[in-house]
């Protein structure tokens, strides 16, 4: 598998838009990477936030209200 320092993940309905980019940050987590998630909705912040969380990944939010 070729790697890439960058990934833009743009998923379509269905697609499982939370598991995939929880995994691939989980992946880059375990090679010492650093991984930025932006979301545009308070309800995603809270369900990405969860999840990672559920796969033992440290994480921080910078948002309004948190």
């Amino acid at each position: 598998m070729r790697s890439s320092r960058r990934v833009c993940y743009v998923p379509s309905t269905g697609s499982g838009r939370t598991m995939l980019p929880a995994a691939m940050c989980q992946l880059a987590v375990e090679c010492d990477g650093r991984v930025l998630v932006v979301v545009h909705r308070k309800e995603l912040v809270r369900k990405v936030s969860n999840r990672l969380g559920a796969l033992g990944i440290e994480r921080g939010v910078a948002a309004a209200g948190y």
